[in-house]
């Protein structure tokens, strides 16, 4: 199934915004053989960056693991993806 997001409009020029910081790659690229200690420092590090940029932008503060760990623990878990299908249903596109 795929599903993709598409926002159409125009940026407000007295509200400027930011693009939210991405892992660095030490976080998620593995050649030949995983490199836990250089994955684990990057996404200490990513922590930290995503922090200061929830902060900027007046968010709840979340630790990037604990946000990313709340939502996949289980269908039980507030904010799943569980009906996903249904609600695509509902709005009239068909499934497979």
């Amino acid at each position: 199934m795929g599903i993709f997001g598409l926002v159409v409009g125009r940026p407000n020029p007295d509200a400027p915004a930011s693009a939210k910081p991405r892992l660095p790659q030490a976080a998620v690229l593995h050649r030949e053989q995983y490199q836990v200690t250089k994955q684990t420092e990057a996404i200490a590090q990513y922590d930290d960056i995503i922090g200061a940029f929830l902060r900027l932008a007046k968010l709840p503060q979340q630790k990037w693991t604990e946000h990313s760990l709340s939502r996949i623990k289980g269908a039980e878990t507030p904010g799943n993806r569980v009906l996903l299908q249904e609600i695509i249903r509902r709005l009239g596109f068909k499934l497979r």
